[in-house]
């Protein structure tokens, strides 16, 4: 038997290999001998009767039995259809394609819910239900969510910040960009990112679909850091911290008309100073921040008060003094007048200052503008440059003692003039006799003068005593000398027949005081101050005559 065929032989339990022969024999032996299929188709009767089973056909021990006969040869193997026909191959096969029919099913159903779950977790965008200060960052980039985040909360942003004001009036605002503001934005934004990305995916994707009923809520920190400010804040206080301003004129104006209302004077009323402290301001400032009012600051401060008032100026520019006089209708002698007005009005003398005449007018010459009028030479009338200008600085004499000023140089005339009564004259000559008086006051004096027509006026304004007394000039002649006999003086240089003839002047010996008088007039005798003496000399009338004629003049006395 080929190794093929053995593959089909089955053995027994508990046979061993034998020759062919030997199991063929072996077998027989052991089978017994089986019926014949006719036999073995019907019940046999039994002679027990029905019912009973039919004895057996094997004999009793010790007899023995007929021979069986011998089994008929097997017959030859038959050959196995191919395995596409059999039963099993087909079954087997179904069986199989049902297997991978149901795993490619499985398979597909495992893709789409492989790419579903890949649809949910695969994004770059933040998973729905991920909130950051209630904003739902569902489907925002990082870039999106911080914008959008930004723009959330400017308006919050937009309130940090504080006014300052002063008397209820706004005057600096310091907003946002002034103070440093940092968040944790990105690093909530690297959390909210990290929401649902840990785990396995199973997990993950079940925790990703089950976010928007059960949201992450994230939260931004703000820190306000205020200090920028500081510097700007100490500045407004120093800014608006100012020194008093005492009231003071701030305009004289020598030219007004005060005829036609117009004011001589520009006071500016005073101003009190105040001192914020940048200390209380700062601190204020911070409350605001730390509180998180961010709102109006009403800054404190402290007042200073001023030292001097608009109402004590006023006082301190009182019109103390106004001498007038009148001049001849002489053209030279009235541009003269004019020019030395011009340069006296105007002058302020402050407190500790002294007035030079000359220094006012200076050289009295044809380039400054002067002229040739009447003068006084050596006693008598003559003419020279600038004739006319001791008018003028005789009634600023005169003025200064009213406004009780303090005389430091005055000279006399040769002779007492006409304009201005004996003693109050005041002569001057460039170079050589000046006229000085010292401001003495604590506060300026301002002096003022002008040609009205044939009128000159001279006035001094400044502070009053304050003992309300009015300082005022009184003279006292004690004599009026004689000129005497006139006298005759040969003169070639004067024209036959026309004799040049000076007037004759009486001599005066002269007091001069600075009297003071109360509201009522009455002069206050013990402050009565002397001024000066003065000896005018008695000034005989003189005849130049030529020498030719000079007989005639003489035998005439």
């Amino acid at each position: 038997m080929s190794s093929k065929k053995k593959k089909h032989l089955r053995k027994g339990k508990g046979a061993r290999a034998l020759p062919l022969s030997e199991k063929k024999e072996e077998a027989t032996a052991a089978q017994p001998s089986q019926p014949s299929a006719a036999q073995s188709s019907r019940p046999q009767k039994s002679a027990e009767g029905p019912g009973k089973a039919p004895a057996p056909s094997v004999p009793p021990p010790g007899i023995a039995g007929p021979k069986s006969p011998p089994s008929p040869p097997l017959p030859p193997p038959q050959p196995r259809p191919p395995v596409y026909r059999r039963p099993m191959f087909w079954i087997g096969l179904v069986l199989m394609l049902g297997i991978l029919a149901s795993g490619a099913h499985l398979y597909h159903q495992y893709s789409l819910f492989a790419d579903q779950v890949s649809q949910v977790l695969d994004v770059d965008t933040f998973y729905y239900g991920v909130r950051v200060d209630g904003m739902d960052l569902g489907g925002m980039t990082p870039d999106e969510a911080r914008e959008a985040l930004t723009a959330l909360h400017d308006p919050e942003l937009d309130r940090i910040g504080v006014t300052l004001s002063l008397d209820g009036e706004e005057l600096i605002s310091f907003d946002r960009d002034r103070v440093a503001i940092t968040s944790d934005l990105d690093e909530v934004l690297e959390e909210a990112m990290a929401v649902g990305r840990t785990g396995s995916r199973y997990s993950r994707y079940e925790y990703v679909l089950d976010l928007p009923q059960n949201p992450v809520d994230l939260t931004v920190t703000f820190t306000v850091d205020p200090s920028p400010l500081e510097e700007g804040v100490r500045g407004v206080a120093e800014y608006l911290s100012r020194e008093p301003v005492d009231a003071a004129v701030t305009g004289f104006h020598p030219e007004a008309d005060t005829a036609a209302g117009e004011e001589v004077f520009t006071v500016q009323p005073e101003e009190a100073g105040r001192i914020v402290e940048g200390d209380e301001l700062w601190e204020a400032v911070l409350e605001e921040f730390e509180n998180e009012t961010y709102g109006n600051v009403e800054m404190t401060y402290y007042l200073l008060e001023p030292s001097v008032t608009q109402e004590e100026v006023t006082a301190d520019i009182q019109l103390l003094a106004t001498v007038e006089t009148t001049m001849t209708n002489v053209a030279n002698r009235i541009h003269n007048i004019k020019l030395a007005c011009q340069a006296v009005n105007g002058v302020i003398l402050q407190p500790g200052e002294t007035f030079s005449y000359n220094e006012c007018l200076g050289p009295r010459t044809a380039e400054t503008g002067y002229k040739e009028a009447g003068v006084i030479t050596n006693g008598r009338s003559d003419t020279g440059m600038g004739g006319g200008i001791c008018q003028v600085s005789s009634m600023v004499y005169v003025a200064a003692v009213k406004s009780d000023l303090t005389i430091v140089e005055r000279n006399r005339h040769s002779y007492v003039l006409g304009y201005i009564d004996a003693g109050t004259d005041a002569t001057v000559n460039y170079g050589t006799l000046d006229l000085l008086f010292t401001n003495t006051k604590d506060t300026p004096i301002y002096i003022r003068a002008w040609v009205d027509g044939l009128n000159i006026t001279v006035e001094m304004y400044g502070t009053p005593r304050e003992d309300g007394l009015t300082p005022d000039i009184s003279t006292e002649v004690l004599s009026r000398p004689s000129p005497g006999d006139p006298i005759i003086v040969k003169d070639s240089s004067v024209p036959a027949g026309s004799p040049v003839v000076s007037s004759a002047h009486r001599g005066c010996n002269v007091k001069v005081y600075r009297i003071y008088r109360n509201a009522e007039g009455e002069i206050q005798e013990e402050l009565t101050e002397f001024l000066h003496e003065d000896n005018y000399p008695a000034i005989a009338k003189e005849i130049r005559v030529n020498p030719a004629d000079y007989s005639q003049y003489v035998s005439s006395d």
